[in-house]
């Protein structure tokens, strides 16, 4: 009887950890809005005859479990909370002997049932039963149902936590595509139509005055009215690429690192090698939106190299093995200290590796990256070829 009791998904299971524990802060909301899952617990207790019942939940380290709701506690309730917490932390031990229920001193029984979300333990609900009424003679279908229903209501939850959690990084993100896109038409359109409203303001002047200063000044306008086009064209290619979509990712880095040659103004040699495992010597497709990210993970790592890392020499490196495609940018600019930079990530203060290491999650990618002071940066995001796009 107590089999079905102990074990809602009908048996424990040794399945991956697919369940992401609540947070500090998440359990914190849930306390306050968490009226549907008292209801639920209010009507279970009704329905299975017991007076009081303790909910214990796991928390970010999977191995704590912490006490988050009580129905009907009193103030002499203090002991036989720890007793629930006990057997509470028993019945959610990797593997548990089956517990008889454990008599507390008022002469009352608890009963306790883990929690199970897709296959995964996360918490226990502690049933205290009447002394006139035995653990023995609880409904376990009923009681099954109703801890199902307590795992729905918490997993429905930790959804919308993740839903807001995706919704401010979407937030994000976008104001960094903005903010990008308002420095880049500060710092070069804008500032070379300024020139050029200049130039024709002074060609104005010369109209009749001195017509060969005037053939130079056009010349000249014409020339800034050229860079400003370039630059714009180069904004709403970084923006998007139509040639990614087109020709696929190779290509689209490969113009890429051309247009950036155009616009250095130091000496930086740029090297795009690619080791395909095609026998046609081409890249795999990938679906669009996988090169998308892998493309802007390119376009990141290469602008932050001419950027910050004064780099002369960037090599963009794409190799296709029968498993994955590895995608690698290594420079020879002024490097960094990887500790420091990737606690800066956890802040979100290193904006540029945090949108880097983002997309690679996105799309199922593992990122490495190694850099060292003086020496360079060599960042590699390997995806497996289980994305590829079938064509």
């Amino acid at each position: 009887m107590l089999d079905n009791v102990f074990s809602v998904d009908g048996g424990l299971s040794e399945a991956p950890k697919l369940f992401i524990p609540l947070s500090g802060g998440q359990t914190a909301r849930l306390r306050q809005h968490n009226n549907i899952l008292k209801q639920v617990i209010n009507q279970g207790e009704n329905m299975l005859g017991v007076g009081q019942s303790f909910l214990f939940l796991k928390q970010e380290s999977q191995a704590e479990l912490a006490f988050h709701w009580a129905s009907n506690e009193t103030n002499g309730s203090g002991a036989l909370r720890k007793q629930a917490e006990a057997l509470a932390r028993q019945v959610t031990l990797p593997a548990y002997p089956l517990p008889k229920p454990d008599v507390v001193r008022d002469g009352s029984q608890l009963l306790a049932v883990p929690l199970y979300l897709r296959r995964q333990v996360i918490g226990a609900w502690v049933l205290v039963c009447p002394q006139e009424r035995s653990p023995l003679q609880v409904d376990t279908g009923l009681l099954n149902l109703l801890v199902n229903c307590i795992a729905v209501v918490l997993e429905n939850f930790r959804l919308k936590e993740e839903i807001l959690v995706e919704r401010g990084r979407a937030v994000e993100i976008e104001n960094q595509v903005r903010k990008k896109l308002a420095d880049g038409l500060h710092d070069g359109p804008t500032q070379l139509l300024s020139a050029i409203l200049m130039h024709l303001e002074l060609c104005a002047l010369l109209v009749d005055k001195d017509l060969a200063t005037l053939s130079k000044e056009l010349i000249e306008t014409k020339n800034i009215a050229k860079q400003a086009e370039h630059q714009l064209r180069t904004l709403l290619f970084e923006l998007r690429p139509l040639i990614l979509e087109t020709k696929g990712l190779v290509a689209a880095i490969q113009s890429f690192l051309e247009r950036r040659q155009n616009e250095v103004t130091r000496q930086t040699n740029f090297t795009l090698k690619i080791e395909p495992h095609s026998p046609d010597g081409a890249i795999s497709r990938l679906e669009i939106q996988v090169e998308a990210a892998l493309f802007a993970i390119v376009q990141e790592a290469v602008n932050n190299a001419i950027k910050y890392a004064q780099a002369t020499n960037i090599t963009v490196y794409l190799k296709e093995t029968p498993s994955n495609l590895c995608v690698m940018v290594t420079d020879n600019g002024e490097g960094f200290k990887i500790d420091e930079v990737m606690a800066g990530c956890e802040q979100r203060n290193s904006l540029g590796l945090v949108n880097i290491r983002e997309r690679a999650e996105l799309i199922g990618g593992e990122l490495t990256v190694k850099s060292i002071p003086g020496r360079g940066t060599f960042i590699v995001v390997c995806l497996p070829r289980t994305k590829e796009k079938d064509l």
